[in-house]
């Protein structure tokens, strides 16, 4: 039996596609209190519950795709006045929001396991599980187009978890799609509240994270922190500090058990670095906290806090806002390949503070961490020249950069190079090792760069690499489909019974070619396949099949 190779070339070929949308979360926490004075969130009131169509659609304007409700059905600190859904309360907020195209995460007293009403740290004085309730709130909410999921708890100890594993459990049974979730604390938080008295906060996280999944099985993980916040909050003299000093090992705690446990993480920044609304973060504080929730791999950023009367929002600066809303439309842009990614590790070159006006504190970044173990990753050793992998120009520094590795679901190696100045601006050089080419994912290089790629990182900036190898190649083993631009450089191999759909541009170097297996099937539905780099030629699609066989879709490969 021998099997031929039928050789198909297309070079220019546009179609246009309509793609669905797996989101990356971009979420606002909704705050307001009771006695707000536009009662836009009191419990009870038939028109006015929930956010109003001016606050959601404001929201938007700035590429956010969710909201997590939290106080409208609960007022905080009044659990006494706590609606119920057997009291069928206005469900007006979820209409409202379905009818302007936004996603909720719900907060509501019928699954919620709540430690903040009453003492934190002392059993039995929480709100806790009620299966009634649950299935009640589950009956009456969850069917909502407009559901995203549901939020439990915010911050639950160590002795909250068995609750909030039965309202997970909940959720699971009546629609395992709606999300699971309950925002962890940070490592700040003291040994006791993570059930490891005296083994100290650094040694108790990394058990507490693993715990939590391991009891509670969320499908999603998220937490809080704060790395650039005044430590005395009310306090106008007080000096700017770094808090908590644990910010990059929370971040990795959090990003390699996601990765391990398969389960995406949000990360939960904030607009305040002062008290509540009174000083609000500046551009460069705002691309520090979403850049190193990038570079360990989130899948989300869920911003604490703002309410429709509350002057989180309204005090924040005009580029502030604008920052935002490029930035996010950028992580939108290139949502794809930013949810495919799970995070391995950062390094970091210095471990002092560079929060600007705390020059002499240092973080906590673990040995591991540190940069003397940056030349010994095998990550490294494979992209860059490991005797000199960066250089920084004349006025530059090394000192305040770091570099994580991420890869996606084929093995491929991601890199990101971060600044975390909040002062200057770095002009380096990355030096890549001969057989190792690189694209700018999130500034749509096309054309992979081989040899020295010089780069400028603004204060808090970071910059995410695609890397590419000489004769290594891409595989598709699974049913996939690419809804955004990507690059291919070496050959692209659909394997038998695997589906690639192309929905928007595949750039080809001069040495690709897609290769399709016997029973394989590429699909370009509204895209286009071209060349990457001008003035060169791709190798072009390959189709396999048998000459003996019938000419079935499990004999040959299909393109269409």
């Amino acid at each position: 039996m021998k099997r031929i190779t039928l050789i198909i070339v297309f070079l220019f070929c546009n179609i246009l596609l309509k793609a669905q949308f797996d989101r990356f979360l971009i979420s606002v926490w909704s705050h307001s209190y009771d006695n707000a004075p536009n009662i836009h969130y009191h419990a009870g009131i038939q028109t006015n519950i929930g956010n109003s169509a001016e606050f959601i659609n404001l929201f938007k304007e700035y590429n956010f795709n969710t909201i997590q409700v939290e106080y409208q059905l609960m007022p905080r600190y009044k659990p006494d006045n706590y609606i119920y859904a057997s009291s069928n309360p206005s469900k007006a907020f979820l209409d409202r929001a379905d009818s302007l195209g936004m996603k909720i995460i719900l907060s509501c007293p019928d699954l919620y396991v709540n430690s903040r009403d009453t003492t934190y740290y002392q059993n039995n004085t929480y709100t806790q599980y009620n299966q009634t309730n649950s299935l009640h709130g589950l009956i009456y909410y969850a069917d909502h187009p407009a559901l995203l999921g549901f939020c439990v708890s915010d911050e639950p100890h160590f002795m909250h978890i068995p609750d909030v594993s039965r309202c997970f459990n909940d959720i699971e049974q009546f629609n395992p799609r709606l999300l699971r979730l309950a925002n962890l604390f940070s490592a700040s938080a003291p040994d006791t509240a993570m059930g490891y008295p005296g083994t100290g906060n650094f040694n108790a996280y990394p058990l507490f994270v693993n715990d939590f999944i391991s009891e509670v099985h969320p499908n999603i993980l998220s937490f809080d922190s704060y790395p650039i916040w005044f430590y005395h909050q009310y306090c106008d003299t007080c000096v700017h500090q770094i808090w908590p000093k644990s910010f990059f090992f929370n971040l990795d705690i959090i990003a390699k058990a996601a990765a391990n446990y398969d389960i995406p993480f949000v990360y939960v920044p904030t607009f305040l670095k002062k008290g509540y609304g009174s000083i609000m973060k500046e551009v460069c504080e705002l691309r520090y906290v979403i850049s190193a929730g990038l570079m360990y791999g989130a899948k989300g950023l869920n911003y604490w806090h703002v309410g429709e009367n509350y002057p989180v929002w309204q005090n924040m600066s005009s580029s502030s806002k604008e920052y935002l809303k490029e930035m996010h439309q950028c992580i939108l842009d290139h949502e794809d390949v930013l949810l495919s990614l799970f995070y391995k590790q950062a390094y970091h070159v210095k471990t002092a503070s560079t929060i600007h006006s705390c020059p002499t504190c240092n973080e906590y970044i673990p040995p591991y961490m540190q940069w003397e173990n940056f030349p010994i990753d095998t990550y490294s050793q494979q992209i860059f020249d490991i005797n000199s992998p960066m250089v920084a120009f004349q006025g530059s520094s090394l000192d305040s950069l770091m570099v994580s590795y991420l890869f996606d679901n084929n093995g491929e190696k991601y890199f990101w190079v971060g600044n975390k100045s909040l002062v200057s601006t770095e002009q380096i050089q990355l030096n890549l090792k001969e057989d190792c080419s690189v694209v700018n994912v999130l500034e749509d290089w096309r054309c992979p760069q081989n040899g020295p790629v010089n780069l400028q990182l603004l204060p808090g900036e970071a910059k995410l690499f695609r890397t590419f190898f000489e004769n290594e190649n891409d595989s598709v083993l699974t049913d996939t489909r690419w809804r955004q631009p990507r690059v291919i450089h070496g050959d692209l191999v659909i394997d038998s019974l695997a589906t690639l759909t192309v929905t928007d541009t595949l750039f080809c170097t001069s040495s690709s070619r897609i290769i399709v297996r016997p029973g394989g099937k590429l699909i370009v539905d509204g895209g286009t396949l071209t060349s990457a780099c001008a003035g060169e030629m791709w190798q072009g699609i390959y189709v396999e099949g048998h000459r003996n066989q019938h000419q079935t879709a499990a004999n040959q490969g299909t393109v269409q």
